[in-house]
């Protein structure tokens, strides 16, 4: 394999991508989730992956540029959904993206990455001088973060406390009971879900979206509501039904549940996706999407109540109906 250039990783660009790309992913998205965080882990990531592969394969340093900035394209491409889904089909994951051409500029850092792995004089000056660390050191985490990037959280959550409703992304968990089993189990509790028809969240449309965008400079100064609308719904299809399309004959329904108790609380209008995720009939994935709490919480009593009673409460109540 050949000796490992340290001087690839143990340097101040890939430093600070790679801080950057971790933050970003972890912090920033869930506090802003906007184009400027996304294009973030995109120019991060575009010099952390060459570099790192370049230490990981020395013969192959030539090629990791160019090997990089192909898989990038493709990850951006429609083109790459149908191996998404057959992905997540296979493995049980939940692998998504959203299909966004102006990411392609991301691209243009690629340079910065060639430029340090030719040893070219002009970025001598990224160098990191006798690093005494082990390349150990940068190169787990380095591994970590690139996979967490590739692998989307376990959920998201967002708070709108002039409605009260929360948002759930990634929520999902398997039961040993097929979607008709699991609505008679519900019914059978008293908790009546009803199908809902609309289909699509009525919130990728939400005109005070569309106005925050338009008023940060996230959108172009003449695309129209109407104009807006069409391609948030294209893109939630990319994205949350992707999963979906690998096996149409198992197309999700999104049910709702008019109240609900968790603990000690009572929720209302709980939504959920109910379908079978394979060619197994007999187990069901469930998808939480979202839920009504009442309009007195702040945001972080919110965030407290997710993920230590709301999330966690209703996974164990499904978990539990499925045994019986």
């Amino acid at each position: 394999m050949g000796n490992r250039n340290n001087s690839y990783i143990f340097n101040y660009a890939f430093v600070m991508s790679l801080f950057l790309l971790a933050l970003n992913d972890h912090i920033f998205k869930g506090l802003y989730g906007n184009a400027v965080t996304g294009k973030l882990s995109d120019l991060a990531g575009l010099i952390v992956l060459p570099l790192f592969l370049a230490y990981l394969f020395p013969k192959l340093k030539t090629s990791t540029v160019a090997l990089s900035a192909v898989l990038f394209i493709l990850w951006k491409l429609p083109v790459s959904q149908p191996f998404t889904n057959m992905l997540n089909q296979t493995f049980s994951l939940h692998l998504g993206r959203v299909v966004d051409y102006t990411d392609l500029f991301c691209l243009l850092i690629l340079p910065l990455a060639y430029l340090i792995i030719k040893d070219y004089k002009a970025v001598l000056f990224l160098k990191m001088k006798n690093p005494k660390l082990h390349p150990a050191v940068l190169a787990v985490p380095c591994a970590l973060v690139l996979m967490a990037t590739s692998m989307p959280q376990r959920y998201l959550e967002s708070y709108r406390p002039e409605t009260g409703n929360i948002s759930f992304n990634g929520v999902y968990f398997d039961v040993n009971h097929s979607p008709a089993e699991m609505l008679y189990l519900l019914k059978r509790e008293g908790l009546e879900p009803t199908l809902d028809t609309v289909g699509t969240p009525t919130r990728i449309h939400d005109k005070e979206v569309y106005i925050s965008q338009q008023k940060h400079g996230l959108l172009e100064k003449n695309l129209s509501y109407d104009d807006w609308k069409k391609a948030r719904t294209a893109q939630w299809r990319d994205t949350l039904e992707g999963e979906f399309r690998a096996s149409r004959k198992h197309f999700a329904n999104m049910y709702i549940i008019k109240e609900f108790t968790a603990g000690n609380d009572t929720l209302r209008n709980l939504k959920f996706y109910l379908y079978s995720y394979s060619d197994d009939k007999q187990r069901a994935r469930i998808s939480l999407y979202g839920l009504n709490v009442g309009k007195d919480f702040n945001n972080e009593q919110v965030k407290k109540k997710l993920t230590r009673a709301y999330k966690k409460t209703i996974k164990r109540y499904f978990k539990n109906l499925d045994k019986k």
